[in-house]
Parts: structure tokens; C-alpha cells; sequence
């Protein structure tokens, strides 16, 4: 089953909002800006063009700033602030954050080649830092990310079906907002 015109122009879209956003982001450009530039990027293409813009730009800070130790209020902060650029409505932009700083989260732990248990609970630790999103929802997203996260990591490592199982399990474990409130 092949993807739709529509869907594939989905893709399209949110691949150069991605790449425009995160060249804005590593030239320096301030959050706003690069929100601005994910906007100008998307245009018109899809219905859907203004969350496509809104997740590239809070996706292309939190990386950066991830990537060079920000703690995650900071990050929490400014992906809301290039997501309200490319499209204010405070829940959309809360969720684009939340989206954005577990995805980068989750990745920076794999490139840090931490474990999966480390994976989980850095998405959550991440996404919970945004404001105005319930735990619950918080931790939905972190366990998506760090699940996609420990995808890779296995196909990487040549893990066995027994093995990713097992990690998925762990760091599922570790993005559960009942981990988290035990350290508090």
C-alpha cells in the first residue's frame, strides 16, 4: 500500500521544514527566527502546514540546544517560542515542545549510547518540562519517542526479536510518569 499524493506532500513538507529549521538553529538564529523560517518553509503545501512548521521549528531547538547540555526547562522554553512563531494556539505549541523535546531527548541518549532505561527516562524527564501538558499526555509522547529510539538502537546492534522486547519493556518502564514521581 503506497503512500497517498496527500500524504507523501505531508512528508515532503515536514522533512525541509526539518532541514531549513535546523540550519536556522545551528546558524544561531533565535528560536523565533527559526520558527519564522520552519513557516516560510511549509507556505501553503498542506492543510496541515502550520503544526508541520510548528513541529519542525520546537524539533530543530531542542536538538541543538540538547546536543549542547541545555537543561530541559531552558529547552522547554525556547521550543515553545520557535513553535509559537511558526503558529501561536497555546495547547498546539505545548504539544509541539512536548513532541520535539522527547524526540531530541531520546535521541541525544542514543547517541550518548546510554541504555534504554536511560533512553525512557531522559524523553520523559524532557517532555514533562514543558508547561501546560498533563503528565500522562507527557509520558505518551516520551514513550513513543524513546521506543523509536530503541528501534534504532537494536536494528544498529543486530539485536535479536527477544532482545528489543526486552528493551522496549525497559524503557517503557523507565517513561512511565510513576518512575519519575518516586525520585521526587
Amino acid at each position: 500500500s503506497g503512500m497517498s499524493g496527500q500524504q507523501l506532500l505531508a512528508q515532503t513538507a515536514r522533512a525541509s521544514a526539518r532541514a531549513v529549521a535546523l540550519r536556522a538553529a545551528l546558524d544561531g538564529s533565535s528560536p523565533s527566527t527559526v520558527g519564522v523560517q520552519a513557516k516560510l518553509a511549509t507556505g501553503r503545501a498542506t492543510p496541515d502546514a502550520v503544526r508541520i512548521a510548528r513541529e519542525a521549528a520546537a524539533w530543530a531547538v531542542a536538538k541543538m540546544l540538547v546536543s549542547e547540555g541545555a537543561p530541559d526547562a531552558i529547552m522547554a522554553g525556547s521550543s515553545k517560542e520557535a513553535a509559537n512563531a511558526a503558529g501561536a494556539g497555546f495547547m498546539a505549541v505545548a504539544l509541539a515542545a512536548t513532541e520535539a523535546l522527547a524526540e531530541a531527548a531520546a535521541g541525544e541518549a542514543l547517541d550518548q549510547c546510554q541504555s534504554p532505561e536511560e533512553i525512557g527516562a531522559a524523553s520523559l524527564a524532557a517532555a514533562a518540562a514543558v508547561d501546560g501538558v498533563p503528565l500522562p499526555q507527557a509520558s505518551k509522547h516520551a514513550k513513543q519517542a524513546a521506543l523509536t529510539v530503541v528501534m534504532i538502537m537494536a536494528d544498529q546492534e543486530g539485536a535479536t526479536d527477544q532482545e528489543l522486547a526486552e528493551w522496549t519493556r525497559r524503557a517503557r518502564d523507565a517513561g512511565n510518569p510513576d518512575a519519575m514521581l518516586d525520585d521526587i
